[in-house]
Order: C-alpha cells, then structure tokens, then sequence
C-alpha cells in the first residue's frame, strides 16, 4: 500500500493529538502534518499531494467552504473528511453537497474514527450507518430528512440569532430590542439548544448552510 499522507486540521491541539495517535496505529508509516487554521490548510494543501484531509468546520484566517473548493479545485484526488461536533443527521447532507467526501461527529469512539478512516483511504467517501438510514428514508418516502433547523425558532429568536452572527454582544442586543440583558440572554440559550450547538461561531455556519 502507498504511504498514506494525510493532513489533520482542527484548531484544538488535543482533537489534532487524538486523531494522529489513532492513524498511527492503523497506519504506522503514515505521513501527518497538522494545522491549526484555513490558511495553514491552503499553504500545506499546494506544497504536499494529500490523500485525506480531516477537516474542522470552525477555524480561523479564512472560510471552510472557501477552503474546501481551494481543496477540490487544486487537488481533485484528495479526499475531505468532515470533522464536526455538529449533529450529522442535521448537517451531514449539507456537507456532502458542499463537496466533502465525509462526515464524522467528535463525539464518535476509536473504533468510529478508525472505521471511518478505513472508509475514506479505500473507498474515498464515509458517512455513519444512522446517516445512510436517514438518506434511504428519505428516498423511499420522498422527504426531507435533514429539514432546515432553523424552522425550529420563533420569530423572536430568529431576529435575535441574526443579531448574534453579526457580532452584537447581549447588552447591544438588549439595547435594540428595549429588553433586559437576562432576557437576550434566556433567548440565546433556548436558541443554542434547540439547535444542538454551542458558540456563535457554530450558530453562524448553521445559518451559511441554510441560507437564512
């Protein structure tokens, strides 16, 4: 088998840490190179021919669609696999219509993340078995299976999300809406749980995929 080089981007040391010491173990002669942003991924993605790049979804100095296209455009053989703690069976579809090759949720054991990389170094794509479920049930029962999460928010937390992914802090947003911090701030905890996320960070990719 050729020497696999794959390319590991997350912006946490410890996530970058635990994927190289499972590759290492399935693949001990791999080759791993490791960033921590967009633009590191650019820059080592035009020096080395990768045959997997595992991919964060929120990082800094630049975009993942932007960097994703870069990727397709420059390295058509190289395959992309999704690395998110976002919900797969909100978000996994909308990634592979993106144009990664796979997805695979953090909370996953070992034994996922070796299965996917099994995956995705002999077929080229991967998706988790709940996912692949959720797709034939769409096709068979003509329905969407991933409905846009943000149909899930009221009127009032919707106008608030937007206000959030577009850099007000709660106090700006309380100011605006003429209502109390506490209550800005009730409004974006029911908004991060109806949406299974955790930062503004995550809130804004949920509203670039659906286009709200």
């Amino acid at each position: 088998m050729i020497t696999p080089h794959i390319l590991i981007a997350d912006d946490h040391s410890i996530v970058r840490l635990g994927i190289s010491l499972v590759i290492q173990k399935q693949y001990p002669k791999a080759v791993i190179k490791q960033t921590d942003n967009y633009q590191g991924v650019l820059d080592m993605v035009a020096k080395d021919d990768f045959q997997l790049v595992i991919l964060d979804v929120n990082m800094p100095n630049g975009s993942f669609q932007a960097t994703l296209d870069t990727i397709k455009m420059k390295r058509c053989e190289t395959r992309v696999l999704v690395f998110s703690t976002l919900d797969e069976e909100l978000y996994a579809a909308r990634y592979l219509k993106a144009g990664a090759d796979g997805f695979l949720q953090k909370q996953v054991s070992e034994e996922g993340v070796k299965t996917a990389l099994e995956k995705m170094m002999q077929t080229g794509t991967y998706i988790s078995d709940k996912v692949k479920e959720a797709l034939i049930n769409q096709t068979l029962h003509h329905k969407d299976a991933y409905q846009n999460p943000l149909g899930v928010l009221s009127d009032r937390e919707l106008e608030i999300a937007r206000l959030l992914i577009t850099g007000n802090g709660l106090k700006e947003i309380a100011n605006k809406l003429f209502v109390h911090v506490a209550t800005v701030s009730t409004y974006k905890s029911r908004i991060y749980k109806k949406l299974n996320i955790t930062s503004v960070i995550e809130l804004g990719e949920v509203f670039r995929l659906y286009h709200l």
